[in-house]
């Protein structure tokens, strides 16, 4: 399959020049749209009887005619060539498709709305294979009234989708009455009576939500699963629907195309209902009926005739090649009955409605969740139980036929169709009925296949700011792409970007301390500061005068283009009838118009959001609502006012523009007060006026989209109140990112233009400064924390207002708005173009029909990403207390590892690491993972000593290894790694548990063992006891268990990647609780040692201070580091303290894995078990800990330190005065 970025740059290919054809005709108010193949013997008559339509209906109607065709369909295009409307004042568009995967019905029906999306044009859509015929006096078939027919209910009457009604023959349309309809009627709740009828009236006001999601074109919908789409899409989105009686239908039929076009129309209606199930799972079983327009046309069809005996012989074939997946997809009873219909008579053929009805959920249930079968051939094994049903259908048609040889055949036709209509609404009925059976087996489905835990994560860019989005999504092709992955990526390329900065643009070795970069960070916006001063924007910001003289040299230099705002004449209706009363007063005006010999009805409206109270802009926003229209409307540049901030004291906050502003085009600035602008005035107001300038115009681009539907008034307002948003995915700051990034670009341009002038006049200072722009946009998104926890911005925007807001020293993670929204944005687009769901034109559409429904502080993560609504609760409010306090460090208490491998031990004789460890009547037992030399298989082994270093005992045997598939004991590939690995051991009572990660080579998981003490001492290993996994078939590791209990209930952490997660049992029995889970420490950002994944290393150890543990971080060099976490001894939830420092990484050879001797992962120090180094229950400041770690996954070593030395003497004073 072809990924959606190719298809889409593809179909932009073709689609580029009609969509300028159409800008070139400006506006329109109906277009026909004629998809064609190759239909050179009808399509020449459509286009004359649907002209004729035209004239005969909407002679006033500017009108176009789009024909788009596939690459078989030259020579029809050349008679639509051919064809000349001009004479008939009516404009023609056509063209081919000719890449064969964006040829289908489909996407010739979106390049058809797409044109009419330009236009602003109501849309009908007739099929190219249409002909009519005179019988009489009558006219079967097209007809020039079906184009009023499917345009006067949206015209007249407000519908968004008109559909046919044709009369057919019984024996025509059998998919859509034995399969679509009844679906759309049980699931969706709509009887409709052609969902596939290929003809169509489309409102401009549902076109933009059909295009909202280009990614749905690459599928069947691109194809015949189009009509499902348009039918189901206008439902969900709440559309008026209707159907209007077009009498007889006749076509050309394509022969050959059954089963093409059976497979389309079943994958379409299929992939649909999975698409939609948030909106059908709760929806209640309500059906209603479409509201019809238009009289009934009493016209006889065209006989279809069926040859079941055909059917039945095609039925016993395809039976025998698809049995076995019948026998996987159906139950026993109904397979079996599907054996005796193979093995059957003609006269015992016969298949019920009901078992239809519970066939056609079963073969949905698989087509939603069977991972061992393709759909393609669920959907091909569904046709010939299809033709079982159409065979049944006919022997209940011709046994009734035989009853009535007696009547003449005009009544016996009419009775047989009345018949007909019975036999096909009960099938609707039956689908109606056993949905609720199919609800409750797709909910069970569902359970079974929904990860055993929440499957998210968390990643942060920017400090404190975490973005939780699914841990992978599936893409179209079938391939699991990983968000961390994705996350890598950006991370990686804003660190070189980052890195790149400092090192060219501000010439910084390697070495550079923290305080000097940003020393000299600061000094590189104070050169921009003082250039634009000097050079670009003189001015006294300080004076009203002054200002005005920067704002008109910064609208003079920066690019800007023409806004769709309000017409003068609109503002003044608005204004007259409300008067602002503060503003009159404030500019000490008599009346209304006394103010306007001063300034214009726009301006006034645009000063009056600045001085009266909410209540005003509440009622003047009312007031649009109900009266605006798009004719109120025009394209006009922003314009500036300066005024006095005593006069208007909120501009003085440089909050940005209110929202009459922005509707007006009018930007209102204010002068400063003194002792106010901070250290970069200049560029704060060069990059905020700049920005406001490009928010006013984005604006203006969403509110021209919203004139093109017809509840323009309502929308407006939505896109002004509800513009607000709070979590870093919301439509609302992706939205503001867009403002940011325009800014950026004109900056480019703007200082190439000077850069240019500049070279021109010899001006050499000024040439300094356009390379000093250049440089200010290549790092206007970039920050980040490095190693030592300082966090460097980069952002002239955010060092600006900073700076502005009183900020003192250097801007902090908070103050990093353009960052984290940049971030965001990038994150979210990069996820989406791996998983193929869409780019960056999805993003940017989805956000605009968010706030055209005030939706605007919705997270996009859900509506892109699939997020469940509710996942952002896992986040732990908490945060730790003190952040920068560093924590003291582990001593090494031996030269060299104390733990090595052990040659003549095959499952030993390679690597020995990752040990747990346990304090037991005075003595140190260490449990370790260790790899033989002829497999990669981990087991667990055994050491002893009494002083906690040297060790004096070692078995030769391990006390734990794998045995059940869970663990990897069948597993025969000696590539994979398998086994049991990185145990962690806490006392509970009088037994030790065990939790350890079982890879079966497969998974890895988190098991849990357990044996009692006595036998642990006694050595006695077959009394282990599994328990089986905790979280059954979820990847998972890094568990420890908390010793005690917090209100009744065990604690653990375990590490769903790349975040240490929180979660509470009743009882250890397993399989642990699936739900209540909470992520409570994440990575943290930048170079941090921490900053790619952690998990949490040795178990819980009880301090006066809180729970200790270490735990380990990896960096972007997949460095492994211990650092310390300090969590309530009351909740594990609350964290108390984190070290922002490592307190211990690899630095010896044997950590370091640099020395000749073979090491498995090099730079690795990793923790899965610490004791104190004394018997006491709660240690205090004096006490000391032993950490037993791995060393580059190959020896064991151990460090010290006591924990006073661990926790800095500040945390501990703060814990201890709470």
């Amino acid at each position: 399959m072809e990924s959606f970025s190719s298809l889409e740059k593809e179909y932009q290919k073709y689609i580029s020049e009609p969509l300028t054809q159409a800008k070139e005709i400006g506006e329109a108010d109906i277009i026909l749209g004629i998809p064609f193949y190759n239909e050179t013997d009808t399509i020449g008559n459509v286009i004359k009887i649907v002209t004729e339509g035209l004239k005969n209906f909407y002679p006033q109607e500017k009108s176009v005619i789009v024909c788009v065709g596939s690459p078989e369909g030259r020579k029809a295009l050349e008679i639509v060539d051919r064809i000349d409307l001009e004479k008939e004042k009516i404009k023609k568009i056509a063209f081919l498709l000719e890449h064969p995967s964006i040829s289908g019905r489909g996407w010739a029906i979106r390049s058809i709305m797409e044109v009419a999306k330009v236009l602003g044009a109501e849309v009908a859509i007739f099929s190219a294979d249409l002909f009519s015929e005179q019988e009489g006096d009558e006219n079967r078939g097209l007809s020039p009234e079906w184009v009023k027919l499917l345009l006067d209910p949206i015209k007249k009457e407000k519908f968004d989708l008109v559909l046919p009604k044709y009369h057919r023959h019984y024996f025509d349309a059998k998919i859509t009455h034995f399969l679509v309809s009844p679906l759309i009627a049980a699931i969706y709740g709509k009887r409709i009576t052609e969902p596939l009828a290929a003809e169509y009236g489309i409102s401009r006001t549902l076109i933009p939500k059909y295009l909202s999601d280009h990614t749905i074109w690459t599928g069947e919908i691109g194809q015949y699963g189009v009509d499902n789409f348009l039918i189901t899409k206008a439902i969900v989105v709440g559309a008026k629907m209707g159907e209007v009686d077009l009498g007889v239908k006749l076509y050309r039929p394509s022969p050959g195309k059954s089963m093409l076009r059976f497979k389309g129309a079943t994958e379409g209606i299929f992939e649909r209902i999975l698409a939609d199930r948030s909106f059908w799972e709760n929806r209640g079983n309500y059906v209603s009926s479409l509201e019809t327009y238009g009289i009934r046309k009493e016209q006889v069809p065209p006989e279809v005739k069926i040859n079941y005996e055909e059917l039945i012989g095609k039925y016993r074939d395809d039976f025998n090649q698809f049995y076995y997946l019948y026998e996987k997809i159906l139950p026993k009873e109904i397979y079996r009955h599907l054996v005796e219909l193979a093995d059957s008579s003609s006269d015992d053929f016969m298949l019920s409605g009901k078992w239809w009805a519970e066939i056609s959920y079963y073969f949905l249930l698989s087509f939603a969740f069977s991972k061992e079968l393709h759909k393609e051939d669920i959907i091909e094994a569904l046709n010939p139980i299809f033709l079982a049903k159409l065979v049944s259908f006919a022997k209940e048609m011709e046994k009734l036929k035989s009853k009535l040889n007696g009547i003449a055949p005009q009544d016996a036709e009419r009775l047989l169709s009345l018949e007909a209509e019975r036999i096909i609404s009960d099938q609707v009925e039956e689908f109606i009925r056993e949905k609720v059976s199919f609800l409750d087996k797709w909910k069970e489905r569902g359970k079974a296949f929904r990860p055993y835990l929440p499957k998210i994560g968390c990643w942060e860019f920017i400090p404190q700011v975490p973005l939780v989005v699914p841990q992978e999504i599936i893409a179209k092709s079938g391939k699991a792409v990983q968000a961390k992955e994705v996350y890598k990526t950006l991370i990686d390329r804003y660190r070189r970007e980052f890195q790149e900065f400092i090192s060219r643009k501000l010439r910084f070795e390697k070495d550079t301390s923290s305080i000097e970069i940003l020393q000299r960070v600061m000094d590189f916006m104070l050169e921009i500061q003082k250039g634009l001063d000097e050079l670009l924007f003189p001015g006294d910001l300080h004076t009203q005068k002054g200002t005005k003289e920067v704002v008109e040299a910064i609208f003079h230099h920066l690019p800007h283009n023409q806004t769709f705002s309000l017409k003068e004449e609109a503002a003044y209706r608005v204004v007259s009838k409300y008067p602002p009363v503060n503003l009159l007063t404030r500019f000490k005006s008599s009346s209304l118009s006394s103010l306007l010999k001063k300034y214009t009805p726009c301006d006034v409206l645009a000063l009056a959001s600045w001085s009266e109270e909410r209540k005003y802009r509440r009622i003047i926003w009312e007031e649009l609502r109900q009266t605006l229209n798009p004719s109120d409307f025009e394209y006009s540049y922003i314009k500036p006012l300066v005024v006095s901030y005593q006069e208007f004291p909120s501009l003085a906050e440089m909050k940005g523009q209110l929202a009459l502003n922005r509707m007006t085009g009018r930007l209102v600035v204010s002068e400063l007060p003194k002792a106010k602008g901070g250290k970069f005035p200049k560029v704060l107001y060069f990059l905020t006026i700049g920005e406001s300038i490009a928010e006013a115009e984005r604006f203006g681009k969403v509110w021209k989209e919203f004139s093109q539907e017809r509840n323009f008034g309502e929308r407006f307002i939505n896109c002004l109140r509800g513009h607000w948003g709070r979590a870093p995915f919301s439509a609302h700051n992706i939205f503001e990112n867009g403002n940011q990034r325009v800014l950026v670009e004109r900056i480019k341009q703007m200082g190439v233009k000077i850069k240019t002038e500049s070279e021109k006049e010899g001006n050499l200072p000024k040439m300094i400064l356009s390379s000093r722009m250049e440089d200010l946009t290549d790092c206007y998104h970039l920050a980040l924390t490095l190693s030592d926890n300082t966090f460097v911005s980069l952002s002239a925007w955010t060092w600006a207002n900073y700076s502005f807001e009183g900020g003192h020293d250097f801007p902090t993670p908070l103050s990093a708005r353009v960052e984290r929204d940049w971030t965001s944005r990038d994150f979210l687009v990069e996820y989406l173009k791996a998983a193929q769901l869409g780019d960056e034109a999805t993003v940017e559409r989805k956000v605009i029909e968010l706030m055209g429904e005030g939706r605007e502080s919705e997270d996009l993560a859900h509506h892109l990403l699939g997020l469940e609504k509710e996942s952002e609760k896992v986040l732990i409010d908490t945060v730790s207390t003190i952040h920068d306090q560093p924590a003291g460090k582990l001593k090494r208490l031996a030269d060299g590892p104390i733990i090595e491998p052990i040659k003549k031990n095959w499952w030993e004789s390679k690597f020995v690491f990752n040990c747990a460890s346990v304090r037991l009547n005075n003595r140190y037992y260490i449990l370790y993972r260790a790899v033989g030399e002829h497999s990669k298989t981990s087991y667990i082994g055994l050491a002893i000593s009494k002083d906690g270093i040297t060790i004096e005992e070692r078995l030769n045997e391990p006390i734990f290894k794998p045995e059940k598939d869970y663990e990897g004991a069948n597993c025969n590939n000696p590539e994979l790694t398998a086994g049991c690995e990185d145990p962690r051991v806490t006392v509970i009572g009088d037994r030790i548990y065990m939790l350890y990660t079982a890879n079966s080579g497969h998974l890895s998981q988190i098991g849990l063992a357990s044996i009692k003490i006595d036998d642990f001492l006694s050595f006695n290993w077959k009394a282990w006891k599994r328990h089986g996994p905790t979280y059954p078939g979820f990847p998972n590791k890094d568990a420890v268990l908390f010793p005690e209990k917090f209100s009744g209930k065990y604690a653990v952490y375990h590490r769903i990647e790349p975040a240490i997660w929180l979660s509470y049992m009743d009882s250890l029995d397993c399989p642990w609780p699936s739900e209540g889970h909470k992520i409570v420490i994440t990575p943290r950002t930048g170079m941090m040692w921490d900053g790619v994944k952690i998990g949490a290393g040795a178990q819980p150890i009880k301090t006066s201070f809180g729970w200790l543990i270490i735990y380990h971080g990896v960096d972007y060099l997949n460095v492994y580091r211990l650092g310390l976490i300090l969590v309530s001894l009351d909740d594990p939830g609350e964290v108390l303290y984190r070290s922002p420092n490592p307190i211990l990484e690899p630095e010896r050879d044997y950590e370091l894995g640099e020395s000749k001797k073979v090491y498995w992962v090099p730079r690795v120090v990793f923790t899965c078990g610490a004791v104190p180094a004394s018997e006491k229950e709660v240690l205090s400041a004096d006490d000391s800990v032993l950490v037993y770690y791995g060393a580059a996954d190959t020896v064991i070593g151990v460090a010290e330190a006591k924990v006073g030395e661990l926790i800095p003497q500040e945390v501990r004073k703060r814990i201890g005065s709470d």
